[in-house]
């Protein structure tokens, strides 16, 4: 039976191979994702290149990615060892939502990212220090909609 002597030496044996955390893809994503539908996209995809007549300049992709003010869960830290106790303080606070999009076509040119802030008014004050060119835009929930789209 394999224990944690056989586990230590499999390690040794192979430091290519890492303990990791996996991460979560959900059944509906999975079983999108196979040969049959990826072939037929391309096809669908190749029909609409050739009709309108579009170049990879003209191909972009955007994404999203939401974050909150008050981190999730606490990230690990450096402490003296044998010392009991290592504690971090957290806000009781959920915190602020706010969205970072960005965009890229298929020969690397970039549109600069927007922030939307969960906001009625945009304050610019709120892009000092920002990433450069990045624009700021006011969205009471902080998520991205087709007017800010747009505006982007």
């Amino acid at each position: 039976m394999a224990g944690w002597d056989w586990l230590k030496g499999f390690r040794d044996r192979n430091p290519s191979i890492s303990l990791r955390t996996p991460e979560s893809t959900s059944f509906a994503r999975a079983s999108a994702f196979n040969n049959q539908k990826i072939q037929k996209y391309f096809a669908l995809l190749s029909v609409v290149l050739e009709k309108h007549h579009l170049k990879a300049n003209d191909i972009w992709n955007v994404d999203g990615s939401g974050f909150s003010t008050v981190p999730s869960k606490n990230t690990k830290i450096f402490a003296i060892r044998g010392q009991k106790q290592v504690g971090v303080l957290t806000s009781a606070e959920k915190g602020h939502h706010f969205t970072v999009v960005c965009g890229m076509n298929a020969v690397g040119t970039y549109i600069p990212p927007a922030i939307i802030f969960p906001r009625k008014n945009m304050k610019n004050k709120l892009m000092d220090n920002g990433p450069i060119a990045a624009v700021g835009f006011s969205q009471e929930n902080g998520w991205m909609n087709s007017e800010v789209f747009l505006k982007w």
